[in-house]
């Protein structure tokens, strides 16, 4: 496989996943926070990146959307409260159709960003970038 530069023919290439790797770091935080009934500890997650990590990173692939999330709670509340009222608990079967209608606008949503995602990640998987000029490309095999 030729990695060299197709922009500048430099041979000061990189795979762009080991140019993520290598362009982050993580590590854990402690902080003491001071209240009037006395002090709280505190530990919290930092992760940090080098510029051209961050331009080069697909991000996380994207999780469960707020509708999706809203849609699969209201099922259960709306069937409960259904069955509970019986034929006078139209309220809940109408919240069990709108959360279905909700998980379904959800997950249609979410589905589109995952395809999304699922295709940046597979590039940067097969593509190198240039540490010289910057140009980002798929190596032919």
């Amino acid at each position: 496989m030729n990695t060299t530069c197709p922009n500048c023919q430099s041979q000061d290439t990189q795979a762009v996943r080991m140019v993520i790797a290598a362009g982050t770091s993580t590590g854990l935080g402690h902080g003491v926070a001071m209240a009037t009934g006395g002090a709280a500890l505190a530990e919290f997650a930092t992760t940090s990146k080098t510029e051209l990590a961050r331009k080069l990173d697909p991000g996380p692939a994207p999780s469960i959307g707020l509708l999706e999330f809203l849609g699969w709670a209201f099922i259960p509340l709306g069937l409960f409260i259904g069955f509970v009222m019986g034929a006078s608990g139209g309220a809940g079967w109408g919240l069990a159709g709108l959360g279905l209608f909700l998980a379904v606008i959800g997950r249609s949503v979410t589905s589109g960003k995952k395809a999304d995602w699922t295709q940046r990640s597979a590039e940067a998987d097969r593509s190198w970038v240039c540490l010289r000029c910057g140009k980002v490309w798929e190596p032919q095999l």
